[in-house]
């Protein structure tokens, strides 16, 4: 028992650095406090300490487990409803936002949102063409066509719709700025509203091609919601990069419990 109390302060210390050497020692904690404080108590007042012991065991493996899939890469599909704005004389519906992988698709969508640049450079692709344009020609048609605004959208119909959200100017340093993320992101919506889409996929703009922390984009998107009203829009597919599982899953709770607190349920 002597060497026990001696090393415990070492086993503390080496079961501290993993979730799951944690969760042991939370597991011996609370045994020995429920022990110690109810060992004398009557056999009914035992057994409802043992269920809530055990209920609050199984509740932190569950977490820790859900923590471990994120860090592995695999964050499921989160679902959270998220209320747009409303009041008592013009109520709207809300929609829904699945916070899901490029490989986790959840549902169909109507339209999807890609990111893109002033040049159209990130969507052109590797491929390489046979021109059969004169250099006159091609001079004039890129001069014609001219560099689009940043903040913009561009609408490709098909199915599904590509909205381009231009976001990026390739001749700046960085190449994005928040403005043109919050221009982009309202006229997403509003393109939505006008051509009644209801189902959206869209990536956490300028985090993947960026260095935007996904909490920025929730604030963003927060604002968008807010100014344009959409009432078409029933289901949002956020697609969450590669290597941000976890931020942006906290981004998306504070999202929500933002909403509820400023009343807008």
């Amino acid at each position: 028992m002597n060497r026990l109390a001696e090393r415990l302060p070492q086993i503390i210390r080496e079961a501290a650095r993993s979730p799951l050497g944690i969760l042991a020692l939370v597991v011996l904690a609370v045994s020995f406090l429920g022990f110690a404080f109810f060992y004398r108590s009557s056999e009914p007042v035992k057994i409802v300490i043992f269920v809530l012991i055990l209920a609050s065991a199984g509740l932190f493996v569950w977490k820790i487990i859900h923590l471990l899939l994120l860090e592995k890469g695999d964050p499921g599909r989160v679902t959270r409803d998220i209320p747009t704005p409303t009041d008592s004389s013009n109520p709207l519906p809300s929609f829904l936002i699945t916070l899901a992988g490029e490989d986790s698709k959840p549902f169909d969508v109507e339209a999807i949102v890609l990111e893109e640049d002033t040049q159209l450079v990130m969507s052109a692709g590797t491929e390489i063409h046979d021109v059969r344009e004169s250099f006159e020609a091609l001079v004039k048609r890129a001069k014609k066509t001219g560099r689009l605004q940043p903040g913009s959208v561009i609408v490709n119909r098909g199915t599904p719709v590509k909205l381009l959200a231009i976001i990026h100017d390739l001749d700046e340093e960085p190449t994005w700025r928040e403005e043109w993320i919050v221009g982009a992101l309202q006229e997403v919506l509003k393109q939505t509203e006008r051509r009644r889409i209801t189902s959206l996929a869209m990536p956490l703009l300028g985090c993947r091609h960026g260095r935007l922390e996904p909490r920025r984009f929730a604030e963003f998107l927060k604002s968008a919601i807010s100014k344009t009203r959409s009432t078409k829009l029933k289901r949002l597919w956020l697609v969450i990069p590669k290597g941000t599982q976890r931020e942006s899953l906290e981004a998306l709770d504070d999202l929500t419990s933002n909403e509820r607190r400023s009343g807008l349920r």
